[in-house]
């Protein structure tokens, strides 16, 4: 498996093992619906392939991130994810908690929303990387549309309820 990069968003800061994902890192330009930029498969099994995680809320890369209590927190993370050997990638949000931080925002609002939420006792960058990638790996199909709906069932899709517009 290729590794991951960790990227800051803010910082635009970079690990150096970014060079060994593949020639594009930061997505397909323009936003095309993916369909279009993917061909199915009848022969084979497509699967999914995580390209970048990290975080817009962040200053610095989830691996130098600390919270102040890694086992109370809530936290944005992006995942950039495409096909194996294909440089164009889609955006999936994930929401990473701990139950106590569930419980504080429960205790001040009576409530909480549960959707693309993914729960941890504490904050660990490379456990979140092995769950995510754990479950990415659960997810094929024959095209790519196939595959990123049923990612879209534990992180949220850009192109999730995409309807496109007669011509």
């Amino acid at each position: 498996m290729n590794p991951v990069c960790f990227r800051s968003r803010a910082t635009g800061r970079d690990r150096q093992e970014t060079a060994k994902i593949g020639p594009s890192l930061t997505g397909s330009a323009g936003r095309d619906r993916p369909s279009s930029r993917y061909e199915k498969s009848k022969d084979h099994v497509v699967r999914a392939h995580l390209k970048q995680m990290y975080s817009i809320e962040l200053p610095v890369s989830l691996e130098e991130h600390r919270p102040t209590d890694p086992e109370h927190f809530g936290l944005s993370i992006r995942l950039e994810v495409g096909l194996m050997g294909g440089d164009a990638t889609d955006l999936f949000d994930l929401f990473v908690c701990t139950p106590s931080w569930i419980q504080e925002q429960f205790t001040q609002e009576g409530a909480v929303w549960g959707r693309h939420m993914l729960l941890i006792s504490k904050y660990d960058s490379d456990f979140i990387l092995q769950v995510v990638t754990r479950q990415m790996d659960a997810c094929q199909g024959r095209d790519w549309n196939e595959v990123a709906n049923k990612l879209a069932r534990f992180a949220a899709w850009e192109f999730e309820d995409y309807k496109q517009s007669a011509a």
